[in-house]
């Protein structure tokens, strides 16, 4: 099936800010982060942010229809391989040379009697999470009325996650595995509770949209409307405490966060539909096609200059200098790299 612009313009938005996202991350300021500009980044981190991302995973998934055992399990073995190459390459390598900040280890909370070096190898993060969540889309997608099993498992596991967490068996190898599922931040940052609560509603959606797109964009709309009133009114009545953040939600929150992605969705297929393509619509898609290349870039070039600009240490107007900066080297490497790419097939082939 070929690509669907508003697709391509909801994933390319949330990719396009991810450099400056995590720039502020690390680089800035605590009291950034409450100022205007933090305050925006934030919005699209913890609102359209990575919920969108493996949301459309899923969407993907369910309308490409040539999937195999083989090749799914390839693309799950090499996202696992780049998640643990990006923590050597991010955090093991500035650790070994002395060009991680100390209070880096603080933040997470890494101390000097820990195995430093395994800690930050052995760190679940996105990659990781997509590669299970991959092998689990593919499992339900040969299921006949897959739809509705993604539909129910979503909803359970939305509901359930709670229960689930910090219930890991004490062997070493299961007690990290069942950490990628149930684990809590800062040791895993994506566990499968409650995030597979995203692909798997995608997987549904991506189900409707091969049969009629207009009307399941209208409907994932006014779902996601539902979403947020009922999260909002639930969380008014019921106070909920969220200590781990957007990382492990309640249901309530889970609902809320579902709906802002819903409800973006729904936004940027009006967008698409009703303005021309136009440069920065190019550049959105030139971010969705890109965008494992440009996490890994931006990842390692901001931890590596942490040296430079220190760990948060920034004020606002420095820390937006530096997220222009970040951004426009990531996709001037991007570029370059793919470039390379292209001239190594472009001679392989004869």
């Amino acid at each position: 099936m070929n690509r669907i612009r508003s697709l391509d313009l909801a994933r390319g938005f949330t990719v396009f800010f991810i450099p400056a996202i995590h720039t502020g991350m690390l680089y800035s300021r605590l009291i950034v982060h409450k100022s205007v500009l933090g305050i925006f980044l934030i919005a699209i981190a913890e609102g359209p942010g990575g919920q969108m991302l493996m949301l459309l995973m899923g969407v993907s998934f369910a309308l490409k229809s040539d999937h195999t055992f083989k090749s799914i399990l390839a693309r799950a073995f090499w996202l696992l391989i780049l998640g643990y190459l990006l923590n050597t390459l991010k955090f093991v390598w500035p650790y070994e040379f002395g060009w991680l900040p100390a209070g880096v280890l603080e933040a997470l909370g890494i101390h000097k009697s820990d195995s430093v070096t395994q800690r930050l190898f052995s760190m679940g993060d996105i990659l990781h999470f997509a590669a299970i969540a991959q092998c689990i889309l593919y499992g339900l997608y040969r299921l006949r009325n897959y739809q509705w099993w993604a539909f129910v498992g979503a909803a359970t596991i939305a509901v359930l996650s709670p229960l689930l967490w910090d219930r890991q068996p004490a062997l070493p190898v299961l007690h990290y595995l069942a950490g990628l599922a149930t684990g809590r931040p800062p040791k895993v940052f994506f566990p499968l509770f409650p995030w597979l609560v995203y692909p798997l509603t995608g997987l549904c959606i991506g189900y409707y949209l091969k049969q009629d797109q207009p009307e399941t964009m209208k409907r994932c709309g006014i779902t996601g409307i539902i979403l947020l009133t009922g999260g909002f009114v639930w969380q008014l009545f019921n106070p909920v405490v969220d200590p781990d953040g957007f990382y492990r939600t309640p249901v309530n929150v889970t609902c809320w966060h579902l709906g802002v992605v819903l409800v973006c969705l729904s936004c940027w297929h009006l967008i698409a539909t009703r303005i021309r393509s136009n440069l920065f619509f190019d550049l959105l898609s030139y971010s969705s096609k890109n965008i494992t290349l440009i996490y890994l870039i931006q990842w390692v070039m901001i931890c590596w200059l942490l040296p430079v600009f220190g760990f948060r240490e920034l004020d606002a107007v420095h820390s937006a200098i530096v997220m222009t900066v970040t951004t426009a080297d990531t996709y001037i490497l991007t570029f370059f790299i793919n470039r390379i790419k292209q001239r190594y097939e472009h001679n392989k082939s004869f």
